[in-house]
């Protein structure tokens, strides 16, 4: 089903399958998703994928707005923002004032 949601992420609230919230943890521990706030969650090449979307092309310390950032991927604010949000505790960006700054440049091993 994550699979299936993609660019919309998979929202864990919104099932009602018993051992749901278990095997979600353990697809977040074994790497193969990415916990998102709002219980939202992409499959781990998918949140690459955004990745690669937001950043190519840009440089270290280059700022873009959350506008650009919907350009680029396609999101709605309802799950640009938590993308924004990890994004910038893995490291990739950091929020100044309404904008975000890359703070580390794609290199074809990190994605």
């Amino acid at each position: 089903r994550m699979v299936a949601a993609g660019k919309q992420g998979y929202e864990a609230d919104k099932e009602k399958i018993p051992g749901a919230q278990k095997e979600l943890r353990n697809l977040v521990r074994l790497g193969f998703a990415v916990p998102m706030e709002g219980k939202i969650f992409y499959e781990k090449s998918l949140y690459e994928e955004l990745i690669q979307d937001l950043l190519a092309g840009r440089n270290e310390n280059e700022r873009f707005t959350i506008a650009e950032a919907r350009e680029r991927t396609g999101l709605s604010r309802k799950y640009l923002i938590p993308v924004l949000n990890r994004l910038e505790a893995d490291g990739w960006i950091k929020r100044v004032e309404n904008d975000r700054q890359v703070l580390r440049v794609l290199e074809p091993e990190c994605v």
